[in-house]
């Protein structure tokens, strides 16, 4: 991966080609978009904790912070846990949505959404596949997760 990106005040997002140097600012052609979408910003900003908790550990993150002089962040992801997570989406929290299969708040709304607008539910884990913003990447990514999902 080469991400380059910033969020700020968890309202804007900057990404793009663009490598935050003079000479991309002055010579090179570089790309920058700024996008204002809560759902794309909270993809970000999950992939942001990704990516840092994979790279430093908690105590490398004070020492960082105390080298910026900056508050040290209270709350910090939860360590995986490394056993199997059931899910049944049909009745399924939206909190339980969110933390389980690690999706934005906007997308667990739009799975019970289509939950209440069907008879009964959904009668099979792949009906979530009529949402656009579920693909079958996502399949992939909660079975490496070991994430379980259940209509009973």
């Amino acid at each position: 991966m080469h991400n380059k990106f910033a969020i700020i005040d968890n309202r804007l997002l900057l990404t793009g080609s663009y490598n935050w140097t003079f000479s991309a600012n002055n010579r090179n052609d570089e790309n920058l978009m700024v996008i204002d979408d809560p759902e794309i910003i909270s993809i970000f900003q999950n992939q942001f904790v990704n990516l840092w908790t994979n790279k430093f550990s908690l105590e490398r993150t004070r020492q960082l912070y105390k080298i910026a002089k900056m508050d040290f962040l209270p709350i910090l992801p939860t360590p995986v846990n490394t056993g199997p997570k059931i899910i049944n989406i049909n009745t399924a929290s939206l909190e339980e949505l969110i933390s389980i299969l690690q999706i934005t708040e906007p997308l667990a709304r739009k799975i019970i959404t289509l939950r209440d607008s069907l008879i009964a539910g959904f009668k099979d884990p792949q009906d979530l596949l009529q949402l656009p913003e579920l693909a079958n990447l996502d399949w992939q990514e909660w079975k490496e997760e070991r994430i379980i999902i259940i209509v009973k």
